[in-house]
């Protein structure tokens, strides 16, 4: 399932199965059935595959959704082969498919639970995206005895 990024499809992204160059609505719809699929021309894609089909359906290059996001070319094609061990640490994981998953119109949330799942993340997405239960929110502490305190000063 290994993919090689300098190789470009020879119809184009924009082109259907016919050759014809596809709508704007059309690229979306195709789009979208890859990622309900998660396939492509027969091929089984894990997460990353499918954000990189998904990418190249809508006509976008690695460079677009760099500049547009403001995230970084080489984070973003990193994500895309599924290489979490080159991204920092500390919630970058989650930032970038969150920001990704929405640049590229799909469900946040699943994106990064399918991809956590798929690459081994799950633990780094648990740890850096917590969600607090509902016994540990507490009400908002009163600021009134430190304006006190800085009045007496």
């Amino acid at each position: 399932m290994a993919h090689d990024d300098s190789l470009q499809e020879q119809a184009g992204p924009e082109a259907g199965a016919e050759g014809k160059t596809l709508t704007e609505n059309e690229r979306f719809l195709q789009a979208k059935e890859v990622f309900e699929t998660r396939s492509f021309e027969g091929e089984d894609l894990r997460m990353g595959q499918v954000l990189r089909r998904v990418r190249e359906t809508l006509g976008l290059e690695i460079a677009d959704v760099s500049r547009d996001t403001l995230m970084r070319k080489d984070y973003l094609m990193w994500i895309e082969r599924m290489e979490v061990g080159e991204l920092p640490g500390g919630g970058y994981l989650t930032a970038i498919l969150n920001t990704y998953a929405k640049y590229l119109k799909l469900p946040e949330k699943e994106v990064i639970r399918v991809y956590s799942q798929e690459c081994g993340a799950v633990q780094e997405v648990q740890n850096d995206a917590p969600v607090p239960k509902i016994g540990e929110i507490g009400p908002e502490k009163s600021r009134w005895p430190l304006a006190v305190a800085a009045a007496a000063l």
